[in-house]
């Protein structure tokens, strides 16, 4: 559905470039969009390879075991039921450490073994939810990602997005775990009758 909205808004501005004159400058911003784009896209490169680098010596030196332990109890109470398998607490906690960094693509692969070692049956349960939205509201300490960005585009001060990223990303953390918790407890209360 996505590739068609794109398609359409593509073809809009092209249509619109026409009709008011514009479709040199409209093509000449085209090209140099995309040479932007993968010049930006190269230096993220060494962001994505230092984070997934440090992932994994951290876990050759058994330190995501020491994570586990360290996030254990806050991760123990949000998901009771995940967490008593040691294997997928730890990729939670992999997960959310790495989001926490501000390292989105270096955390997706130990969500997607979260996901996959919390599924039970077709249907998305109350702790799957909760991991959903926590991944993708999650706190950012140190969002990396958006500093590499913002450095990539020339800005003076690109750690300055900190306190902004830090705040949202609390709120819409702390609010997305609130819903979800308040509506599996009236899932359960209506069961119940």
């Amino acid at each position: 559905m996505l590739n068609y909205v794109w398609i359409v808004l593509i073809g809009a501005s092209i249509v619109f470039a026409a009709v008011t004159g514009s479709l040199p400058e409209t093509a000449a911003a085209m090209t140099a969009s995309a040479a932007d784009a993968v010049t930006m896209g190269i230096g993220l490169v060494g962001i994505y390879a230092f984070w997934q680098g440090l992932l994994s010596v951290a876990e050759g030196v058994g330190a995501l075991e020491g994570l586990r332990r360290v996030l254990g109890p806050v991760l123990g109470r949000l998901f009771p039921d995940a967490c008593r398998d040691r294997e997928t607490a730890r990729a939670i906690a992999v997960n959310m450490a790495a989001n926490m960094l501000g390292m989105g693509n270096a955390a997706t692969p130990s969500g997607i073994r979260a996901v996959g070692l919390m599924k039970k049956g077709e249907t998305a349960h109350d702790e799957l939810i909760l991991f959903t939205a926590i991944n993708a509201s999650s706190v950012q300490i140190i969002p990396t990602t958006v500093i590499g960005i913002r450095a990539a585009l020339g800005s003076r001060a690109p750690a300055d997005i900190i306190p902004a990223a830090l705040t949202a990303t609390v709120i819409s953390t702390l609010t997305a775990i609130v819903l979800c918790k308040g509506a599996a407890f009236c899932s359960k209360r209506f069961r119940r009758r």
